[in-house]
């Protein structure tokens, strides 16, 4: 039988969670325990995996569709709803366009308009069915606040608006609010901007609740603490699936996987797709300052970066404030930070914790952690499973490889905003609709090539061999001792001797050979150029697509000048500081977000090595109008036609100066290597200016570079030393 394991995706949930807020006001749900003790039935149409609001959705609609509930099993590994559905901060909250950029550099522009008009609609479809069906699930429709707590942070969503605007985005329900503005309409006196549109709360369990007592009173079985453990083929040409639990074996013609960051259990196909990380909440009885009429009525995001983030909701009847924390958080700790990618939610984490009340405190200066009363201030805290996907975007429908099941899952901590469109859409599919009819972003149909667009690098051809020869290095020892010894460079001053390196160890000898082992390695960034054979040059013509990682980025590929193999020259130049200095040569490639900012990268490479000649403004102007053979998003989140569009350019004026002066640091190229002593400090930069160049074509080549006086391996290794080391 199979067990919880919190190291790894492919895990049943906790045994023994720790309970949320939510769970705690709703003991008494009388299908909490369901047939706990009973034995699964023999065969059913229907077997739902997971109980939360997704399951519970999905049999719901399945119901309303045609589908007898009497034909539908709902299987739990634990009490009812206790997994993430129970376990969220309490919003209903759609994003209303900051994630567009995002998203259209993955899925591209239209699919990053749907992705974003169907959270719109989520809520929609949440208000309407909790008042359709009297749903006692505190539901409150308000509005929320997107709030910009540093200059770089506003400047990110300015940017993500008016993208989401270029592209025909619907912006007429936010409301923008900056300086003293957004400091009086948020109550956050260190707002910096903020963005206001409709969203809502609720209570996720008593919700979840609803949909699970609905189905149940319709004839559908609920059975906790039975997990489905395996799933397998009734017979080799069977239509059936043999769904294993400790309590027997359902055989069932539909199932449907609602089990998020849990889902590779039963599919592990896609445990490469879906990591769980684990969330944190905190309930907080309010002081004075926000109790009363001084209550809040609206929801929030209180925004450090696109990472780093606080929610915060006020429920209508007992006023609890529920304070959620984002997943990444520079300030904490480096095991803090890496114990979020678990599948234990049976605790919390203090320091976690510990941050959220201190934040809170400081955005909310009328917040005091010294409570007035007794039972004011932190009331509890816990955790919950959310699910990442490689795609930002949740699995949905039917696996094709596996015919008879669907998945509905990996809501990337954002189910509420997704939940009500994507559970009657597998619904749909599952009684026989089609794709189309559901009305979901196409980027949400779960599929094989969906996933081999994640992994196309992993593939023999980037597989490579490692291997240990034992005799190896006794063998070079005496090659280098009877037959010729390799080069070496030696420092007079400081007797530092460095060896040139060693790679011709001939032929392998497979009798040798031990401890073969795989590493698969990644090209993802490279670009393959044609050579001639007997010209030995560049087949392809002048190439401007952007490549190389940020850090490593050369002038021709941001400036779109046109790029050949010189650039790879570019990347050893900048390589030698990480490998001499153990950092990186250029400190201001990104912004506060993590994202890539060219302008700050060029005003860089100007303090360090100069403003560019003439020739290569003139020629980036030129090749500025030269389009790619289709379009592409990177970097900025729209459709790109050339590198000045996708680098945003231009970055100098007609005359040739830098626009962007004052990102220019007060940095020399001589001071970034304070651990090469004086007397070769001159060599190594004359070393590092022949490979660091605005003009590709003045780059000395790799076998130029060893020709290079730094690299001048002046002597021989002596017999004595080889002898004495053997």
């Amino acid at each position: 039988m199979l067990t919880s394991n919190i190291e790894t995706s492919r895990s049943l949930p906790n045994p023994i969670p720790c309970l949320s807020y939510w769970q705690r006001t709703t003991r008494a749900y009388p299908n909490l325990h369901a047939n706990i003790e009973t034995t699964v039935p023999s065969n059913a149409k229907y077997v739902v995996v997971g109980s939360g609001i997704s399951g519970g959705l999905t049999a719901f609609k399945l119901i309303e569709g045609g589908a007898k509930a009497e034909d539908i099993v709902i299987l739990e590994a634990r009490e009812a709803a206790s997994g993430a559905s129970s376990r969220n901060a309490g919003h209903v909250r759609p994003d209303a366009f900051r994630g567009f950029s995002a998203y259209a550099k993955v899925h591209g522009e239209q699919q990053a308009l749907k992705i974003i008009q169907d959270e719109r609609l989520v809520l929609e479809k949440v208000d309407e069915f909790v008042k359709e069906h009297n749903v006692e699930c505190d539901f409150n429709l308000t509005t929320t606040f997107d709030v910009c707590m540093t200059p770089e942070f506003a400047a990110y969503e300015a940017e993500s608006l008016e993208a989401f605007k270029k592209a025909g985005g619907d912006t007429s329900h936010i409301t923008f609010y900056e300086g003293d503005q957004a400091k009086e309409k948020t109550r956050v006196p260190g707002a910096v901007a903020a963005y206001e549109w409709p969203a809502g709360s609720s209570h996720p369990a008593k919700l979840a609740q609803f949909l699970l007592r609905a189905v149940i009173s319709k004839g559908t079985r609920l059975f906790t603490f039975c997990p489905a453990t395996e799933i397998e083929r009734s017979g080799a040409s069977s239509e059936t699936w043999k769904v294993h639990t400790p309590r027997g074996i359902i055989e069932a013609e539909k199932i449907i996987h609602c089990t998020n960051a849990h889902a590779a259990l039963l599919l592990p196909q896609l445990e490469a797709y879906i990591r769980p990380n684990r969330a944190q909440a905190h309930s907080l009885v309010p002081v004075p300052a926000f109790s009363g009429q001084k209550a809040l009525q609206n929801t929030f995001s209180l925004r450090f970066s696109l990472l780093h983030f606080y929610s915060l909701i006020q429920r209508k009847g007992d006023g609890t404030l529920v304070l959620g924390v984002s997943r990444s958080n520079p300030t904490l700790s480096p095991e803090t930070s890496a114990s979020r990618f678990s599948t234990d939610d049976s605790r919390y984490n203090e320091e976690i914790a510990q941050d959220a009340l201190r934040t809170f405190g400081d955005i909310f200066p009328a917040y005091s952690s010294r409570t007035v009363m007794h039972g004011e201030g932190l009331d509890h805290a816990w955790t919950g499973i959310i699910a990442m996907t490689t795609d930002s975007v949740p699995f949905v429908g039917a696996i094709d490889s596996l015919p008879g099941q669907y998945i509905c899952a990996g809501f990337n901590g954002h189910g509420m905003a997704r939940i009500f469109t994507c559970a009657p859409a597998v619904a749909q599919l599952v009684l026989g609709k089609t794709w189309d009819e559901t009305g979901l972003p196409g980027c949400f149909q779960f599929s094989d090539e969906r996933l081999s667009r994640f992994s196309n690098d992993l593939k023999l051809a980037n597989i490579l061999m490692t291997f240990e020869n034992e005799k190896a290095i006794p063998r070079f020892i005496q090659e280098q001792v009877l037959k010729s010894p390799m080069h070496y460079k030696a420092n007079p001053v400081t007797n530092h001797t460095t060896y040139q390196s060693y790679d011709g160890f001939g032929p392998m000898d497979v009798e040798d050979v031990g401890n073969v082992l795989p590493k698969i390695t990644d090209f993802g960034s490279a670009w393959q150029l044609v050579v001639d054979p007997e010209t030995k040059s560049q087949n392809e013509p002048v190439v401007t697509y952007p490549i190389q990682p940020n850090y490593y980025r050369a002038p021709e590929v941001v400036l779109g000048y046109g790029w050949d193999f010189s650039a790879d020259i570019w990347n050893f130049g900048v390589l030698v500081w990480n490998i001499i200095e153990g950092t990186e040569l250029f400190t201001q490639v990104e912004d506060a977000n993590g994202r890539y900012d060219p302008k700050s990268h060029l005003a860089e490479m100007i303090a360090l090595l100069g403003p560019p000649p003439k020739e290569v403004i003139e020629r980036a102007d030129y090749m500025s109008q030269v389009e790619y053979d289709s379009m592409i998003s990177i970097e900025v989140g729209k459709p790109c036609k050339n590198a000045r569009e996708v680098f945003g350019g231009p970055c100098f004026d007609e005359e040739g100066k830098f626009l962007h002066q004052e990102l220019i640091p007060n940095r020399k190229l001589e001071d970034t290597i304070p651990s090469i002593y004086d007397s070769e400090r001159e060599l190594f930069l004359s070393f590092a200016r022949d490979m660091l160049t605005w003009v590709p074509s003045e780059r000395k080549t790799a076998r130029e570079l060893t020709e290079h006086p730094f690299l001048n391996f002046g002597g021989y290794v002596s017999k004595d030393v080889l002898e004495g080391r053997s």
